[in-house]
């Protein structure tokens, strides 16, 4: 994972974060999955944020197949699975509970959704740790003069790839 303004001879005008795909994906009932999760920034200076615990669990709409470049098959996308399945998005979501229970019988030492919590807080921590230095930057010169408020705050989306 990286942040980069140019990849591959791609040229961006802003920085852009940049992933290898991944050739093998956890998958759960043969689908790739991947969890949408919600951040809380009270604070950008200092960075103060809150995980909300109840994350959206997102899955293909189609079987993975490994050297598939089906968009059904590759995202976990609700728009694109809805208009795969011509449905709405009960069949391509879950919640986070169900997906760390099909886990469980796997490691009974501990509940996979206390280790899947810690390390979603461990991940995102470091995610925005490692952009604090740009939130503090595009705040101080972009947002201070038009929000100048210290009751503010902003809802990040981060998801997760597993």
């Amino acid at each position: 994972l990286l942040v980069a303004r140019q990849y591959n001879g791609v040229v961006w005008d802003t920085a852009h974060v940049v992933q290898p795909y991944l050739k093998e994906p956890l998958l759960r009932n043969g689908r790739k999955w991947d969890i949408r999760s919600y951040v809380l920034c009270t604070s950008l200076l200092p960075m103060r944020i809150y995980l909300f615990t109840e994350a959206i669990v997102r899955y293909a709409s189609a079987p993975y197949a490994p050297n598939s470049s089906e968009r059904a098959v590759v995202l976990t996308n609700t728009f694109v699975g809805k208009r795969v399945l011509n449905s709405g998005v009960s069949p391509i979501t879950g919640s986070l509970h169900d997906l760390a229970a099909s886990y469980d019988r796997h490691n009974a030492s501990r509940p996979a959704y206390v280790v899947l919590l810690e390390r979603m807080r461990l991940t995102i921590a470091k995610l925005f740790l490692a952009a604090e230095p740009s939130f503090e930057r595009t705040y101080r010169d972009k947002y201070s003069r038009v929000f100048a408020c210290s009751n503010c705050y902003h809802l990040f989306g981060v998801d997760l790839i597993a």
